[in-house]
């Protein structure tokens, strides 16, 4: 018997909560839902889930999370679109630990869900699952794109930050202060008197980008800061012309 692409397809990691996708904000994550098996879908009438995490930011509040690319194959049957959801949990990955944080939303070209204000520091799960409706009997298993970001998710210039940009004259040093990180990664090395801490001293001969990394969350994050070099302009050499006085100046 043959067998079609879809079926030939490995059993999706992350199709259990306790195996669920780490999503890192504004870093997009690909996914397909094909043979995936576990819980039917918390949205009506889904089935085939995927399970994915984030974790909010120190301050919390709104996050997108946006589905996108939806590739389906065309199989006789089969829906093609797909459903989206954010839960609330304790960790547990027990059925009844769940709560919806936000509404369902499907659709079988991109879409974005909006959350309503999430809490910081907060753990939260999305579950991506195909949609069987409109006489379709088989759930959609599709590929697809999955990215988080705004107020709530983002890190950059929220929970890590390079600092300000810095202008200094040609041979002066100034003292980098990353925000967000004791064990943060510099690069490049050179001009720095450490890559390893926050607050490095820079010295750069030229104009530097400075980038900072830093685990958060189990995601890795970087930022960036300049450090303008500027150049002393040497003064001209002025030439003094000597003449000799007319007779009449000598007196």
């Amino acid at each position: 018997m043959l067998l079609s692409g879809a079926a030939l397809k490995a059993q999706p990691p992350n199709d259990d909560c306790s195996t669920a996708a780490l999503l890192c904000a504004e870093l997009p994550s690909s996914g397909d839902n094909t043979g995936a098996t576990g819980w039917p879908g918390f949205c009506p009438g889904t089935a085939n889930v995927l399970w994915y995490s984030f974790t909010t930011n120190s301050v919390g509040g709104v996050v997108n999370v946006t589905l996108s690319n939806i590739v389906c194959p065309q199989v006789a049957g089969m829906d093609n679109e797909l459903s989206m959801v954010v839960l609330s949990g304790d960790g547990s990955c027990t059925p009844g630990s769940f709560a919806a944080a936000s509404s369902c939303t499907q659709d079988s070209v991109d879409f974005t869900l909006t959350t309503p204000a999430l809490l910081p520091n907060t753990q939260y799960w999305v579950i991506v699952a195909g949609v069987a409706n409109n006489g379709a009997f088989i759930p959609a298993q599709c590929g697809f794109d999955l990215v988080t970001n705004g107020p709530g998710s983002d890190i950059v210039n929220v929970d890590l930050d390079a600092g300000p940009d810095v202008t200094i004259a040609e041979g002066e040093v100034t003292q980098l202060q990353a925000i967000g990180c004791t064990a943060c990664d510099w690069s490049p090395t050179s001009g720095l008197s450490g890559d390893l801490i926050p607050d490095p001293i820079a010295q750069p001969t030229e104009t530097t980008i400075y980038s900072v990394s830093a685990e958060i969350a189990g995601c890795t994050y970087t930022d960036q800061v300049t450090v303008e070099v500027k150049r002393l302009i040497s003064p001209s050499n002025t030439c003094l012309l000597y003449t000799s006085p007319s007779p009449r100046d000598r007196g």
